[in-house]
């Protein structure tokens, strides 16, 4: 599956145009609800996680990602390049 960070809910933001320009507790619950609801109900799934945003709220969705058991998480940042942060399908072996 793809997460665009693009697609981020206006609803969600700080106000201003940059929805991670602040990150504060009622943001991260936010972008919980926003991931939990993009995720299948499989027991198993791969993300594509295209777009940037500060480290913090990087690690933070590859947290819940993993805990929500995500087997392959790769980042897709345009114009920059793509790289796997894990795989555990056993494709890379």
């Amino acid at each position: 599956m793809t997460i665009d960070l693009a697609r981020f809910p206006r609803e969600y933001w700080t106000g201003s145009q940059n929805p991670f320009l602040k990150v504060d507790e009622h943001q991260l619950n936010d972008i919980e609800s926003w991931i939990k609801s993009m995720v299948p109900a499989s027991d198993e799934y791969c993300v594509e996680l295209i777009g940037r945003c500060p480290g913090p709220v990087s690690l933070y969705i590859g947290a819940l990602l993993r805990d929500m058991n995500c087997q392959k998480l790769t980042c897709i940042n345009p114009g920059r390049g793509t790289f796997t942060v894990w795989d555990y399908t056993g494709a890379g072996e």
